[in-house]
């Protein structure tokens, strides 16, 4: 899977890219900064799998899902996610 590739043809142009790090296990962790929220997800490329975990620090309301990342409805999940929690829906 080459998340970049992904990511352009999945994620909405709209919606803010996430800050990527590579994981001691050999995955890549997928953080957003989107205050009150903090936003992540542990993406496994060869699974082509990711963790979502969302917090919100004023309230410790917490999301979380797993997302099939080849699913198309799992990428707008995700987007719609990010427009909620960075205030713009």
């Amino acid at each position: 899977m080459r998340l970049t590739k992904e990511t352009r043809r999945f994620f909405p142009d709209n919606v803010p890219l996430p800050y990527l790090f590579p994981t001691s296990e050999g995955q890549v962790l997928a953080e957003w900064s989107l205050k009150p929220w903090s936003p992540s997800m542990e993406i496994d490329l060869a699974a082509k799998r990711g963790e979502w975990h969302a917090l919100n620090h004023d309230t410790d309301e917490e999301v979380t899902k797993n997302l099939d990342l080849t699913n198309v409805n799992d990428w707008n999940w995700m987007a719609e996610q990010i427009r909620i929690m960075g205030g713009e829906v």
